[in-house]
């Protein structure tokens, strides 16, 4: 049996937001239906208001092991955006960016009947924030006697990381389809739960 060809996707893509305004660019892609172990999708764009370059992305690998999972998602996304600028008082202009990658892995358990409406899986995902920050501070010259100092400013380089557990049911039957997620988050200093639930009514319209 001959492999069947990969079918992978390039084409224009734009976008625009209140600080890089107008975007171009390209995306490639291999996502199709029904989808491939292996899924990618990456795109960059130049930014007409920040003269930089922005895109977004992800790549994902799935497993089928034959046991207690029935997949197993291992992948990485990320972005790359301006999302704030300064201007002083002569008209100079500062862009602050920030950059997410966000590694992760999912656990979809293998329910007994394959065409059951049952979904559960458990996911770990590690955001890593890298952003921009604004910093003022003075120059002093001095040049025999005479002393200049100006007001300056440039960019600090910030990180973050947060930690996010999720255990998610969901039940998509027709009749009185429900769902539920508990979500466990942990930052610098800080650990929070949430849970959320639904459930659908299904009633005759008189």
């Amino acid at each position: 049996k001959k492999p069947s060809k990969e079918l992978i996707t390039i084409g224009p893509v734009i976008g625009a937001n209140s600080y890089d305004k107008f975007m171009v660019g390209a995306f490639i892609t291999n996502v199709k239906l029904p989808p491939s172990k292996l899924q990618y999708l990456l795109s960059a764009m130049y930014a007409t208001g920040s003269k930089k370059i922005a895109g977004i992305g992800f790549i994902s690998h799935s497993f089928y092991p034959d046991g207690l999972f029935r997949k197993i998602d291992l992948g990485i996304s990320g972005s790359s955006f301006t999302v704030d600028e300064f201007t002083n008082s002569t008209g100079e202009k500062l862009f602050l960016g920030m950059n997410k990658f966000v590694p992760g892995i999912r656990f979809t358990f293998k329910e007994k009947n394959p065409r059951s409406s049952f979904h559960r899986y458990i996911q770990f995902k590690t955001y890593l924030f890298n952003e921009d920050g604004l910093r003022f501070y003075r120059d002093t010259i001095i040049n025999g006697n005479d002393t200049t100092i100006t007001n300056k400013f440039g960019k600090t380089n910030n990180n973050r990381t947060l930690n996010q557990l999720k255990f998610v049911i969901e039940n998509n039957r027709v009749l009185y389809p429900y769902s539920g997620e508990l979500k466990i988050e942990q930052g610098t200093d800080f650990v929070r739960t949430a849970f959320t639930g639904n459930y659908f009514f299904n009633y005759v319209k008189e």
